[in-house]
């Protein structure tokens, strides 16, 4: 997990300069020219932050991006799998505001919380089936990024898939043991 979890920060990071373009392009900026919650260390304390910088600011869905990356990431290390779900289709939900990146980055750290989880919920299954599924298609259509070589980009879109193919073929099994269970002998 641990890994993983490395694998979308790094994800995060190299999809953050087309992000910054888009958002020069647009003319959005933060409301507050440094929210507290993004210098926070402690994440029990930057949710506490994030809740109230919603609550003063009702951010536009431009800032929403930063803030729901903010909880996902919060939530992740408090180890509240729950959350990090809730907040990472918040995100995906940003629809066209959300870049390509971003929009994987929400589906993986979805289907990542939902790996964590020793969950036999035939409906969670199924939606990580489905986010999975999701993740897999919006990765294919990710352009290599400038700054990584041909090899490494492949290897690293390999890693991904495979973890998402596992995660999914996870949540499968856990749709047939539910079906099995319900069938009358």
């Amino acid at each position: 997990m641990k890994s993983m979890c490395a694998l979308v920060i790094w994800l995060f990071a190299i999809s953050m300069a087309p992000l910054a373009q888009t958002q020069q392009e647009k003319a959005y900026t933060i409301v507050d020219p440094g929210p507290k919650f993004l210098q926070e260390k402690d994440p029990a304390k930057r949710i506490a932050l994030l809740d109230k910088f919603v609550a003063s600011h009702h951010p536009t869905p431009a800032v929403l991006l930063y803030v729901y990356q903010g909880y996902c990431q919060a939530y992740g290390e408090l180890k509240n799998p729950m959350k990090v779900m809730e907040y990472a289709d918040k995100l995906a939900d940003l629809g066209t505001e959300v870049e390509l990146g971003m929009r994987f980055n929400a589906r993986y750290m979805w289907v990542a919380a939902y790996d964590s989880l020793n969950s036999d919920d035939p409906q969670l299954a199924a939606n990580a089936g489905q986010r999975a599924a999701e993740a897999m298609k919006l990765l294919s259509g990710i352009p290599k990024p400038q700054n990584i070589n041909d090899q490494k980009w492949l290897e690293q879109k390999t890693k991904f898939n495979l973890f998402l193919q596992a995660a999914s073929n996870k949540a499968a099994n856990v749709l047939k043991d539910h079906s099995e269970r319900q069938q009358p002998n």
